[in-house]
């Protein structure tokens, strides 16, 4: 195929998504995230090792790391649609402030082990 690869990864987009033209290969992005087909039939490469896939309109792939995977349009002439929805950060899916508790009990736990070693050492 004569394909150029595009610089730029998908962005996260609305739920129209967003074309992919023929002979146009986009990374995807970076990161856990969720790949949906919404129209035509992508080749993907990167996602598992050796393996290319081809996906078709309906089916969604879910990636743990997307920033070695390419994709690009499937059919010659016939553009696909692609959504790229980015996984949230492991602080926002539990939300910020269960984070910051989080840290906190576990400072408040090895609090005592730090006075420990530092009596021992006097």
């Amino acid at each position: 195929m004569n394909t150029q690869l595009d610089s730029f990864p998908l962005t996260a987009l609305d739920r129209l998504g967003q074309r992919l033209l023929p002979g146009q290969a986009r990374r995807v992005g970076h990161g856990v995230g969720e790949l949906t087909v919404l129209a035509g039939r992508i080749w993907i490469t990167g996602h598992r090792d050796g393996d290319d896939d081809v996906l078709g309109a309906g089916q969604r792939l879910r990636l743990a790391d997307a920033e070695h995977v390419v994709i690009e349009s499937f059919d010659g002439g016939v553009p696909a649609q692609v959504a790229w929805r980015p996984g949230r950060p492991v602080a926002q899916r539990f939300g910020w402030r269960d984070f910051g508790a989080l840290f906190a009990a576990l400072a408040r736990r090895a609090a005592p082990s730090a006075s420990r070693a530092q009596g021992c050492m006097s």
